[in-house]
């Protein structure tokens, strides 16, 4: 199968936009044409399928012939659908999906749209499964490495290593007649609190521990000795360790069960409680959600949990940033049971409306993070210019926090609305502005201003970037970019036509 990237690199969608679409007055999508469109089309009488009711085998060869726009066949994960009548529904646009059609599309699949919960979205166009081809040599299953050692010591783990090329732990554990205590160690991977979830299964017998980072993601299922109580502390030292309460205290285990090192790492769906909920503008809420006490994640900077909700029998999950319960608090974070993040509610959303008719105490799936933007990307900076538009301001507000309240770097703030009554957390930029004044600064711009506006006015332009830019040497300044599809398109073609090197930019998606 060709190796070429499903959408390409440099395709819009890639950069997190629907449609490659440079006019920002275009809407990516026709009227009539949205997810929720495609549920009712899906779920109507209309056959999607093509080739009957009864599931098909289907050769590589096969699948090969239907790969036009008027006759498109895509496998994933060895599923294969007819996706003709999906294709003006793809929010990334009929071009790129075509890239998969035609062809065993997994690897493309994964490579954006992971998260997608496909076998729900495209299950009216189901028409079989794919038969394996074997001319492909198999890799070889990994395997890791696990110590089990009964007692009450502390159990002095070797090196980690590698298998296959990619990173594993090794897995120990000590005990009190109350607790017992599961540690892990990576010499090379980055075993911060932040980067691992965990969550104790209902029975309280087993525990999921899920490692996340930038570069990679592991999933290791633990089968405990004997249960343990609904509740989960975690302590970093030299090595991570997870606390976890014995259902009987009193006696000490022969061992705390066994350890699997599961491939792929998949997104964790856990059940949260909304606590509260308040108006940040007048369509944008704040939302603040409790995990269970079963589980430990604490989402890093710049990462997106995962809503998902059924809506008429068809599963939609969607990411949000994970932003701050407020941003003038040098204190105010997350915690590994509590997070906070900015929804803008869409009349004619499909996932937004269900979220924002959640009242406190009502739950809602979330899965576990992913993260791509990492602190590693900045240190080297001195200045961070960021350029948002709307709630694409959310990402950037940790990293904003971040460097005022821990670094001496200077943070430009470019903030693109239509009106005044659109803009995020107004009155808390300008107290920032004020108490940093020699290291930030904010320029407003609007592209529907009212008469009394005196600040920018416009769209984002190579002017206006420029202008921005000026108080700033480009070597030393780092550009964070996040918006709505056209706004990001049109920003990462003007900073590269600005002759700004794109190891110096960074897009949220």
């Amino acid at each position: 199968m060709s190796k070429e990237l499903f959408p390409a690199a440099n395709s819009a969608q890639r950069l997190g936009v629907p449609a490659p679409v440079l006019n920002t007055t275009k809407a990516p999508l026709q009227r009539g044409r949205s997810l929720m469109d495609w549920i009712r089309l899906s779920k109507s009488n209309v056959d999607l399928r093509g080739t009957g009711p009864r599931p098909l085998k289907i050769s590589m060869e096969e699948l090969a012939k239907h790969n036009t726009h008027d006759d498109a066949w895509m496998a994933i994960r060895g599923y294969v659908f007819n996706v003709t009548r999906y294709m003006e529904y793809h929010p990334g646009g009929e071009s790129e999906l075509m890239r998969g059609v035609g062809k065993d599309a997994t690897s493309l699949f994964e490579e954006v749209h992971r998260w997608v919960n496909f076998e729900s979205m495209l299950k009216a166009c189901f028409i079989g499964t794919l038969i394996p081809d074997f001319t492909t040599p198999r890799q070889p299953k990994s395997t890791s490495s696990l110590l089990s050692v009964p007692g009450n010591n502390l159990l002095k783990l070797p090196r980690s290593g590698k298998i296959g090329g990619l990173q594993y732990f090794n897995v120990g554990f000590k005990q009190t007649e109350e607790e017992v205590i599961i540690l892990f160690r990576s010499d090379s991977f980055e075993t911060s609190v932040e980067n691992f979830v965990c969550n104790i299964s209902d029975d309280g017998l087993s525990m999921h521990v899920d490692f996340i980072s930038h570069m990679q993601s592991l999933s290791y299922f633990i089968t405990l000795h004997k249960q343990v109580k609904e509740s989960i502390s975690v302590v970093k030292k030299e090595v991570i360790e997870i606390v976890l309460k014995k259902a009987e205290p009193g006696s000490l285990w022969d061992g705390f069960g066994s350890c699997k090192h599961t491939q792929p790492f998949k997104n964790r769906l856990l059940s949260c409680t909304l606590i509260s909920k308040s108006n940040i503008t007048h369509n944008t809420l704040q939302l603040h959600f409790r995990l269970p006490e079963s589980c430990h994640m604490l989402t890093p900077m710049g990462a997106h949990v995962f809503f998902q909700a059924s809506i008429e029998d068809i599963s939609i999950r969607r990411p949000y940033t994970v932003a701050l319960p407020c941003i003038t608090e040098s204190t105010c974070a997350n915690d590994s049971n509590n997070f906070y993040t900015l929804i803008k509610v869409y009349e004619t959303g499909a996932l937004t409306k269900v979220i924002g008719n959640l009242s406190p105490g009502d739950e809602i799936s979330v899965a576990t993070f992913e993260i791509k933007f990492h602190l590693g990307l900045i240190s080297s900076f001195s200045n961070i210019l960021l350029l948002a538009a709307g709630t694409g301001f959310t990402p950037m507000v940790r990293v904003l926090h971040h460097c005022l309240f821990n670094t001496d770097k200077k943070v430009q703030l470019g903030f693109f609305n239509k009106k005044e009554l659109d803009i995020l957390w107004r009155n808390d930029l300008e107290t920032l502005k004020s108490r940093f004044d020699s290291r930030f600064t904010v320029d407003h711009v609007l592209s529907q201003p009212d008469q009394d506006w005196s600040g920018l006015k416009g769209r984002v332009s190579i002017p206006l970037l420029k202008e921005m830019l000026s108080n700033f040497q480009i070597d030393t300044t780092f550009v964070l970019v996040c918006g709505p599809s056209p706004f990001t398109t049109l920003t990462l073609k003007f900073l590269s036509d600005m002759k700004v090197k794109s190891s110096s930019v960074f897009a949220f998606t």
